[in-house]
């Protein structure tokens, strides 16, 4: 009690702790505290006062032990939360152990006892933070991965399916039970010979580009070309269910924009193009195959050589699309059964297909 030294006299003292000071300015030295400037016989009354009071909050002897336990395992546990869980999931974890660690140093003021979270809720955060952009980082860099090694395959939409789910992607020679596209430009070679070579490359990009534009449509990969030949796939990089019916939908679309393109040639005076497609459907190897320095995702397999063979086949059985038998009984369109033909490689005929 700051009590005037006049009033000092009529007070009762009896069995009582009195401390005596000066509070004029100029005359005692005032202290820094957490709330201001004070008297140090105010800052000793207060502190006998902690002391002598019972229920007062104190400092345990354990509490050393316990902060630096208390420190240790939930500087791990924020840690350790941040980079096994799943982004969103860690940080509702990690915000419960923060929470629940400022909770319990709250908790012992109540019950009388010191024990300092501070540090450990100031280590907390830190971890976290450092916890938290590591695995941004990594995340960064898996995303950047998959458009550098995807880009080129896939339709930009996909791509970025591709980066929100990573797990989505199968590859590095895993079996999969896909659908092939092999296509290629008619007359080619003579085309080549009638027209200039600048004229040349706008009719093979023209032509390239309709196709992937169809491919990626219904959300196919495009392998690769090979001059002017093409080859697409279905349910390789990213699981597709419906391969068969996705593959064919692509095929029609392929020869609904080679005619829309060929209404564009014929206007700007270019001779009209046609093309050979060829489909089937089986399992396949599908990785990233080539050097150890060079090397291209793609499939292997016997119903690739033979999506090859039935494209080549057209011009024989004199359609533009070759359906194989697996793709066949997978679709709803209505296909026409052609008279079976022989492929190299194959002992028996194939069934083929094209559209009724």
């Amino acid at each position: 009690m700051n009590t005037p030294h006049t009033d000092l006299i009529d007070m009762d003292v009896q069995d009582k702790f009195v401390f005596i000071g000066y509070t004029a300015k100029g005359i005692m030295p005032q202290l820094a505290t957490p709330v201001g400037l004070l008297e140090p016989h105010m800052i000793q009354a207060a502190l006998a006062e902690s002391i002598l009071i019972e229920g007062s909050p104190y400092v345990p002897d354990y509490a050393i032990a316990v902060e630096v336990g208390l420190w240790i395992t939930t500087v791990l546990a924020a840690y350790v939360l941040l980079t096994v869980l799943g982004v969103t999931s860690g940080l509702l974890m990690f915000s419960f152990l923060f929470l629940s660690t400022a909770y319990y140093g709250y908790w012992t003021i109540q019950q009388g006892v010191l024990i300092d979270v501070t540090w450990t809720l100031i280590s907390q955060f830190i971890t976290g933070a450092v916890a938290f952009y590591l695995r941004f980082r990594e995340q960064y860099k898996l995303r950047q991965q998959i458009k550098a090694q995807f880009g080129k395959y896939l339709d930009p939409r996909m791509v970025k399916k591709l980066q929100d789910n990573p797990e989505l992607c199968q590859v590095n020679g895993k079996r999969v039970d896909c659908s092939i596209i092999f296509t290629d430009l008619r007359g080619f070679t003579s085309l080549s010979e009638s027209v200039e070579p600048e004229m040349v490359t706008y009719i093979m990009n023209a032509v390239l580009d309709v196709q992937v534009q169809a491919v990626n449509q219904f959300s196919g990969v495009t392998d690769k070309f090979i001059g002017d030949a093409g080859m697409f796939h279905f349910n390789t990089i990213i699981p597709q269910p419906g391969h068969h019916q996705l593959a064919c939908d692509a095929a029609k679309q392929i020869e609904q924009n080679i005619i829309k393109l060929n209404q564009r040639f014929k206007e700007e005076g270019i001779p009209e193009i046609a093309i050979g497609i060829g489909v089937n459907s089986g399992v396949c190897i599908a990785g990233n195959f080539g050097a150890t320095d060079r090397f291209a995702f793609s499939l292997i397999g016997d119903p690739c050589n033979v999506a090859a063979r039935l494209e080549s086949s057209t011009k024989i059985a004199g359609v533009g699309v070759l359906i194989g038998e697996e793709t066949a009984k997978n679709v709803d369109f209505k296909l026409q059964l052609l008279e079976p033909i022989e492929v190299k490689g194959k002992a028996k005929p194939l069934q083929v297909y094209t559209w009724a």
